[in-house]
């Protein structure tokens, strides 16, 4: 049997990845470190909205970020999560769209 702690962290990975918005920018960080505005963009949202799913996976602690002058710089801090991701994008989605 599972722990409640452990359960209680397998299920936090699972709400990560049930957000379109978070499967989005995790999908862009990926490929590497991006600022906000360019989440934003990828995400379609504003940089306000943006900011705050960024929030949400810090706190989560899936992503981690560094300060470059005024701009706020954000990579996966947990690879786990990506391989989780595609893992999931591998078994269902269409060829074409791997």
């Amino acid at each position: 049997m599972l722990d409640d702690e452990a359960i209680e962290d397998t299920l936090e990975i699972f709400k990560v990845l049930s957000h379109p918005t978070r499967v989005r920018l995790l999908k862009a960080l990926s490929v590497g470190e991006l600022c906000v505005c360019e989440l934003a963009e990828v995400a379609g949202l504003s940089v306000s909205a943006t900011s705050h799913q960024l929030r949400d996976l810090r706190r989560l602690k899936v992503v981690q970020y560094r300060t470059e002058g005024r701009l706020a710089l954000y990579t996966v801090r947990d690879p786990f999560v990506l391989s989780l991701l595609d893992s999931a994008v591998a078994h269902y989605a269409p060829v074409g769209a791997r």
